[in-house]
């Protein structure tokens, strides 16, 4: 393999001209195609891996001009998670602002007919509730938004969605509450009612 001494003048080239140069190596997905997240992170560019100072550079772009897709099965709200306190340490660094917001969809999928008998939906939504009751608005809202896909029309379905609707806000209205309070109140309230749209939620 040939081998070169000459200097990489990349970083030489002025900002903007980078910047460009950036967009089209990191900025890959859209509205139609976005970048799927999971619990164990998502595809980046190459370029993100190449040097510091090209990371450092890129990543901002590649964070708020890309469409990112979090998808939550079974209300395991693990890779959501994950993101955001990803995006929370890039901030801390200072490779984000600190108002800086990714642009993101999540689709959440669940239905009263679901296959997957095993998964255990109750404790799933606990580490959910937890989360959002230490204080992180984390995707309660979704549950009033499109972004909520309700599969078959089935009933169970729309009664399921109102029930964790109001669970999410009574989440944020009792956070001077201890958490094991809260799922005290949860578990003699809501959950005999979830158990009457599917006993999936008695496990």
């Amino acid at each position: 393999m040939a081998t070169t001494d000459a200097p990489f003048r990349f970083f030489d080239l002025p900002g903007e001209l980078r910047n460009m140069i950036y967009r089209q190596a990191v900025v890959t997905s859209d509205e139609k195609n976005p970048i799927i997240v999971n619990a164990t992170g998502y595809a980046r560019s190459a370029l993100l891996q190449t040097c510091k100072q090209a990371y450092s550079e890129a990543y901002r772009i590649h964070q708020l001009e890309n469409i990112f897709e979090v998808p939550i099965l079974d209300l395991d709200a693990t890779a959501p998670i994950k993101f955001r306190d990803v995006m929370m340490f890039a901030k801390v660094r200072g490779v984000l602002h600190k108002k800086d917001t990714t642009p993101y969809v999540v689709v959440i999928w669940f239905t009263a007919k679901n296959k997957s008998e095993g998964v255990k939906l109750w404790p799933n939504l606990m580490v959910w509730l937890e989360y959002v009751h230490r204080g992180h608005n984390l995707l309660h809202k979704f549950f009033t938004r499109d972004a909520y896909r309700i599969y078959n029309g089935d009933p169970r379905e729309m009664a399921i969605r109102f029930i964790l609707d109001r669970m999410f806000q009574e989440t944020i209205d009792r956070r001077r509450m201890h958490w094991s309070r809260v799922e005290r109140i949860f578990q003699e309230t809501a959950r005999p009612l979830l158990r009457r749209c599917t006993e999936r939620f008695a496990q």
